[in-house]
Protein backbone atom coordinates (compact mmCIF):
# COMPACT_ATOMS: atom_id res chain seq x y z
CA UNK A 1 0.00 0.00 0.00
CA UNK A 2 1.62 3.48 -1.00
CA UNK A 3 0.56 5.90 2.10
CA UNK A 4 1.82 9.12 0.09
CA UNK A 5 -0.88 7.92 -3.02
CA UNK A 6 -3.87 7.75 -0.66
CA UNK A 7 -2.65 11.12 1.04
CA UNK A 8 -2.45 12.48 -2.72
CA UNK A 9 -5.77 11.11 -3.85
CA UNK A 10 -7.65 12.69 -0.48
CA UNK A 11 -5.76 16.52 -0.41
CA UNK A 12 -7.69 18.89 -2.47
CA UNK A 13 -5.30 20.36 -4.94
CA UNK A 14 -6.14 23.08 -7.45
CA UNK A 15 -2.89 24.34 -9.62
CA UNK A 16 -2.57 27.03 -11.80
CA UNK A 17 0.31 28.53 -13.34
CA UNK A 18 0.97 31.81 -13.28
CA UNK A 19 4.94 32.63 -14.93
CA UNK A 20 8.26 31.80 -16.27
CA UNK A 21 11.09 33.68 -14.21
CA UNK A 22 14.47 34.16 -16.09
CA UNK A 23 17.07 35.61 -14.61
CA UNK A 24 21.05 36.14 -15.67
CA UNK A 25 24.02 38.06 -13.76
CA UNK A 26 23.47 39.05 -10.28
CA UNK A 27 19.78 39.19 -9.26
CA UNK A 28 16.87 39.03 -6.67
CA UNK A 29 13.09 39.04 -6.60
CA UNK A 30 10.82 39.45 -3.55
CA UNK A 31 7.01 39.06 -3.63
CA UNK A 32 4.95 40.24 -0.65
CA UNK A 33 3.07 36.29 -0.85
CA UNK A 34 -0.33 35.27 -1.85
CA UNK A 35 -3.34 33.68 -0.45
CA UNK A 36 -2.98 30.71 -1.80
CA UNK A 37 0.52 28.09 -1.56
CA UNK A 38 3.55 29.22 -4.04
CA UNK A 39 5.77 26.59 -6.36
CA UNK A 40 8.76 27.11 -8.06
CA UNK A 41 9.98 24.69 -10.17
CA UNK A 42 13.24 25.31 -11.26
CA UNK A 43 14.36 24.15 -15.00
CA UNK A 44 17.66 25.59 -15.62
CA UNK A 45 20.17 27.69 -13.39
CA UNK A 46 20.72 28.20 -9.77
CA UNK A 47 20.39 30.55 -6.18
CA UNK A 48 18.78 30.79 -3.03
CA UNK A 49 15.43 31.07 -1.74
CA UNK A 50 13.95 32.43 1.53
CA UNK A 51 10.56 32.73 3.18
CA UNK A 52 10.19 35.58 5.31
CA UNK A 53 11.76 35.06 8.57
CA UNK A 54 12.62 31.58 7.47
CA UNK A 55 16.74 29.61 6.82
CA UNK A 56 18.23 30.23 3.19
CA UNK A 57 17.62 27.51 1.26
CA UNK A 58 19.83 26.22 -1.75
CA UNK A 59 18.37 25.29 -5.00
CA UNK A 60 19.58 23.91 -8.63
CA UNK A 61 18.79 22.47 -12.04
CA UNK A 62 15.22 20.06 -11.34
CA UNK A 63 14.45 21.57 -7.55
CA UNK A 64 10.65 21.84 -6.16
CA UNK A 65 10.18 24.55 -3.92
CA UNK A 66 6.80 25.11 -2.12
CA UNK A 67 5.55 28.46 0.32
CA UNK A 68 2.42 26.10 1.61
CA UNK A 69 0.99 29.22 3.15
CA UNK A 70 1.93 31.90 0.48
CA UNK A 71 4.46 33.09 2.57
CA UNK A 72 6.28 36.52 1.13
CA UNK A 73 9.66 35.38 -0.39
CA UNK A 74 12.90 36.15 -1.49
CA UNK A 75 14.57 34.02 -5.03
CA UNK A 76 18.13 35.65 -5.42
CA UNK A 77 21.26 34.53 -7.28
CA UNK A 78 23.40 34.71 -4.09
CA UNK A 79 22.59 35.73 -0.33
CA UNK A 80 23.94 39.08 -0.91
CA UNK A 81 22.09 39.95 -4.05
CA UNK A 82 19.84 42.92 -3.31
CA UNK A 83 15.83 41.86 -3.91
CA UNK A 84 13.55 43.79 -6.61
CA UNK A 85 10.26 43.84 -6.25
CA UNK A 86 8.20 41.97 -8.61
CA UNK A 87 6.22 44.59 -9.57
CA UNK A 88 8.82 46.15 -10.62
CA UNK A 89 10.38 43.79 -12.99
CA UNK A 90 9.33 43.84 -16.49
CA UNK A 91 6.56 41.10 -17.84
CA UNK A 92 7.23 39.49 -21.26
CA UNK A 93 4.57 37.17 -23.23
CA UNK A 94 6.25 37.14 -26.35
CA UNK A 95 5.41 33.70 -27.91
CA UNK A 96 4.72 31.80 -25.17
CA UNK A 97 1.87 31.35 -23.07
CA UNK A 98 2.38 32.62 -19.68
CA UNK A 99 4.56 35.76 -18.73
CA UNK A 100 7.90 35.91 -18.05
CA UNK A 101 9.05 38.18 -15.42
CA UNK A 102 12.73 39.45 -16.01
CA UNK A 103 14.91 39.39 -13.47
CA UNK A 104 19.47 40.36 -13.70
CA UNK A 105 21.52 43.06 -15.97
CA UNK A 106 19.33 44.22 -18.96
CA UNK A 107 20.73 43.00 -22.16
CA UNK A 108 21.72 39.82 -21.17
CA UNK A 109 22.26 37.36 -23.92
CA UNK A 110 20.71 34.52 -22.49
CA UNK A 111 19.13 33.23 -19.21
CA UNK A 112 21.08 31.64 -16.63
CA UNK A 113 17.88 30.73 -14.25
CA UNK A 114 14.93 29.24 -15.75
CA UNK A 115 11.66 29.35 -13.01
CA UNK A 116 8.17 27.77 -13.62
CA UNK A 117 6.13 29.60 -11.00
CA UNK A 118 2.61 28.60 -9.77
CA UNK A 119 -0.18 28.54 -7.42
CA UNK A 120 -1.80 25.43 -5.21
CA UNK A 121 -5.41 26.22 -3.84
CA UNK A 122 -5.80 23.52 -1.11
CA UNK A 123 -9.65 22.67 0.25
CA UNK A 124 -10.16 23.50 3.52
CA UNK A 125 -9.69 19.85 5.00
CA UNK A 126 -6.18 20.10 3.42
CA UNK A 127 -5.49 23.47 5.21
CA UNK A 128 -6.61 22.06 8.77
CA UNK A 129 -5.03 18.65 8.46
CA UNK A 130 -1.71 19.13 5.82
CA UNK A 131 -0.42 22.80 6.50
CA UNK A 132 -0.40 22.56 9.80
CA UNK A 133 2.74 20.26 9.20
CA UNK A 134 4.67 21.88 6.55
CA UNK A 135 6.88 24.52 7.32
CA UNK A 136 6.80 28.04 5.54
CA UNK A 137 9.15 26.64 2.85
CA UNK A 138 9.03 23.27 1.28
CA UNK A 139 12.35 22.30 -0.36
CA UNK A 140 11.99 18.98 -2.78
CA UNK A 141 15.77 18.89 -4.04
CA UNK A 142 15.89 17.03 -7.49
CA UNK A 143 15.45 13.14 -8.34
CA UNK A 144 17.65 11.99 -10.95
CA UNK A 145 16.77 13.25 -14.50
CA UNK A 146 14.17 15.45 -12.79
CA UNK A 147 15.39 18.73 -14.54
CA UNK A 148 14.57 17.14 -18.22
CA UNK A 149 11.28 16.19 -17.42
CA UNK A 150 10.48 19.87 -15.48
CA UNK A 151 11.94 21.43 -18.81
CA UNK A 152 9.01 19.30 -21.19
CA UNK A 153 6.70 19.59 -18.61
CA UNK A 154 6.50 23.66 -18.86
CA UNK A 155 7.21 22.84 -23.08
CA UNK A 156 3.76 21.04 -22.60
CA UNK A 157 2.05 23.67 -20.60
CA UNK A 158 3.17 26.38 -23.09
CA UNK A 159 1.67 24.43 -25.74
CA UNK A 160 -1.70 23.51 -23.90
CA UNK A 161 -2.45 27.43 -23.18
CA UNK A 162 -1.53 28.38 -26.64
CA UNK A 163 -3.70 25.97 -28.17
CA UNK A 164 -6.68 26.07 -25.78
CA UNK A 165 -7.75 22.49 -26.89
CA UNK A 166 -11.16 20.71 -25.58
CA UNK A 167 -9.70 18.65 -22.01
CA UNK A 168 -7.07 21.21 -21.25
CA UNK A 169 -8.08 22.44 -18.12
CA UNK A 170 -8.22 18.47 -17.26
CA UNK A 171 -4.49 18.08 -18.10
CA UNK A 172 -3.25 21.21 -16.53
CA UNK A 173 -4.79 20.17 -13.36
CA UNK A 174 -3.10 16.82 -13.85
CA UNK A 175 0.01 18.67 -14.14
CA UNK A 176 -0.44 20.53 -10.97
CA UNK A 177 -1.06 17.19 -9.09
CA UNK A 178 2.08 15.32 -10.12
CA UNK A 179 4.22 18.61 -9.47
CA UNK A 180 2.56 18.36 -5.67
CA UNK A 181 3.34 14.65 -5.69
CA UNK A 182 6.69 14.97 -6.82
CA UNK A 183 7.32 18.11 -3.59
CA UNK A 184 6.37 15.74 -1.10
CA UNK A 185 7.95 12.99 -2.68
CA UNK A 186 11.11 14.90 -2.88
CA UNK A 187 10.45 16.46 0.60
CA UNK A 188 9.78 13.21 2.67
CA UNK A 189 13.16 11.96 1.24
CA UNK A 190 15.07 13.89 3.21
CA UNK A 191 14.96 12.09 6.43
CA UNK A 192 14.08 15.43 8.05
CA UNK A 193 10.57 15.34 8.30
CA UNK A 194 8.70 15.52 11.45
CA UNK A 195 4.78 14.88 12.56
CA UNK A 196 2.41 12.12 10.50
CA UNK A 197 3.33 13.42 6.90
CA UNK A 198 7.00 12.61 8.07
CA UNK A 199 6.01 8.90 9.20
CA UNK A 200 4.78 8.49 5.61
CA UNK A 201 8.20 7.76 4.62
CA UNK A 202 9.17 5.82 7.66
CA UNK A 203 9.80 2.04 6.36
CA UNK A 204 8.63 0.49 9.56
CA UNK A 205 5.41 2.56 9.35
CA UNK A 206 4.43 3.44 5.87
CA UNK A 207 3.20 0.06 5.23
CA UNK A 208 1.62 0.13 8.24
CA UNK A 209 0.01 3.43 7.50
CA UNK A 210 -1.10 2.33 3.64
CA UNK A 211 -3.19 -0.59 5.17
CA UNK A 212 -5.24 1.98 7.33
CA UNK A 213 -5.26 4.63 4.49
CA UNK A 214 -6.34 1.68 1.98
CA UNK A 215 -9.25 0.45 4.25
CA UNK A 216 -10.39 3.06 7.05
CA UNK A 217 -13.49 1.08 7.77
CA UNK A 218 -11.73 -1.99 9.28
CA UNK A 219 -11.65 -2.18 13.12
CA UNK A 220 -7.90 -2.17 12.98
CA UNK A 221 -5.76 -2.54 16.96
CA UNK A 222 -2.56 -2.33 17.88
CA UNK A 223 -2.41 -5.71 18.29
CA UNK A 224 -2.74 -6.66 14.51
CA UNK A 225 -1.29 -3.13 13.36
CA UNK A 226 1.87 -4.42 15.35
CA UNK A 227 2.12 -7.71 13.73
CA UNK A 228 2.14 -5.97 10.30
CA UNK A 229 4.80 -4.40 11.38
CA UNK A 230 7.06 -6.88 12.09
CA UNK A 231 7.44 -5.61 15.56
CA UNK A 232 5.91 -6.13 19.30
CA UNK A 233 2.68 -4.49 20.64
CA UNK A 234 5.27 -2.21 22.93
CA UNK A 235 7.44 -1.41 20.56
CA UNK A 236 5.39 -0.60 17.62
CA UNK A 237 3.31 1.23 20.07
CA UNK A 238 5.50 3.86 21.50
CA UNK A 239 7.52 4.04 17.80
CA UNK A 240 4.24 5.05 16.57
CA UNK A 241 2.92 7.58 19.14
CA UNK A 242 6.48 8.93 18.97
CA UNK A 243 6.83 9.10 15.19
CA UNK A 244 3.38 10.15 14.41
CA UNK A 245 2.98 12.49 17.48
CA UNK A 246 -0.38 10.39 18.54
CA UNK A 247 -1.59 6.73 18.95
CA UNK A 248 -2.45 3.99 16.31
CA UNK A 249 -6.24 4.62 17.46
CA UNK A 250 -6.28 8.42 17.40
CA UNK A 251 -4.80 8.56 14.12
CA UNK A 252 -7.19 6.25 12.55
CA UNK A 253 -9.89 8.42 13.69
CA UNK A 254 -8.40 11.34 12.20
CA UNK A 255 -8.16 9.75 8.87
CA UNK A 256 -11.53 8.47 9.27
CA UNK A 257 -12.93 11.82 9.31
CA UNK A 258 -10.79 12.95 7.00
CA UNK A 259 -11.99 10.53 4.94
CA UNK A 260 -15.65 11.27 5.47
CA UNK A 261 -15.36 14.82 4.84
CA UNK A 262 -14.60 14.28 1.29
CA UNK A 263 -16.71 11.81 0.63
CA UNK A 264 -19.80 13.61 2.39
CA UNK A 265 -19.33 16.32 -0.03
CA UNK A 266 -20.48 14.42 -2.68
CA UNK A 267 -24.30 14.46 -2.07
CA UNK A 268 -25.43 11.49 -4.04
CA UNK A 269 -23.98 9.70 -1.07
CA UNK A 270 -26.02 9.14 2.52
CA UNK A 271 -25.25 9.99 5.55
CA UNK A 272 -25.34 6.64 6.85
CA UNK A 273 -23.54 5.31 3.23
CA UNK A 274 -20.31 7.41 4.68
CA UNK A 275 -20.74 6.38 7.76
CA UNK A 276 -20.41 2.44 6.33
CA UNK A 277 -17.47 3.87 4.19
CA UNK A 278 -15.03 4.13 7.45
CA UNK A 279 -16.42 1.52 9.87
CA UNK A 280 -19.57 2.67 11.67
CA UNK A 281 -22.32 0.43 11.60
CA UNK A 282 -24.80 2.37 11.92
CA UNK A 283 -26.10 6.59 10.92
CA UNK A 284 -26.11 7.10 14.70
CA UNK A 285 -22.69 5.88 15.66
CA UNK A 286 -21.40 7.82 12.73
CA UNK A 287 -22.72 10.62 13.62
CA UNK A 288 -22.14 10.53 17.21
CA UNK A 289 -18.31 9.75 16.00
CA UNK A 290 -18.14 12.70 13.75
CA UNK A 291 -19.37 15.50 15.83
CA UNK A 292 -16.98 14.73 18.97
CA UNK A 293 -14.28 15.06 16.32
CA UNK A 294 -15.57 17.42 13.62
CA UNK A 295 -17.45 19.76 15.92
CA UNK A 296 -20.98 19.30 13.90
CA UNK A 297 -23.25 16.51 12.63
CA UNK A 298 -22.55 15.30 9.38
CA UNK A 299 -25.57 16.58 7.84
CA UNK A 300 -25.08 20.02 9.40
CA UNK A 301 -21.28 19.94 8.04
CA UNK A 302 -22.22 19.11 4.26
CA UNK A 303 -24.42 21.99 4.31
CA UNK A 304 -21.71 24.70 5.24
CA UNK A 305 -19.17 22.91 3.13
Amino acid sequence: MDALADLARVVAVEASFFSRARASGRWGVSTRGADNAIFHAVLRGRGVARAEGGPLVHFGPGDLLLFPRGSSHVLASDADARPTPITALPRLVADAALSCVVAGPPGAAEAEVDILCGTFRFDADARACLLPQLPALVHAPAAPGAAPWLVATAALLDAELRRGLAGGDVLLSRLGDVIMVQILRGWLAQDTVPGWVGALADPLLAPVLGLVHADPARDWTAAELSRRAGMSRSAFFAHFTARVGEPPAAYLLRWRMWVARRALRDRRRGVAEVGRSVGYASEAAFSRAFKRAVGSAPAAWRAQA
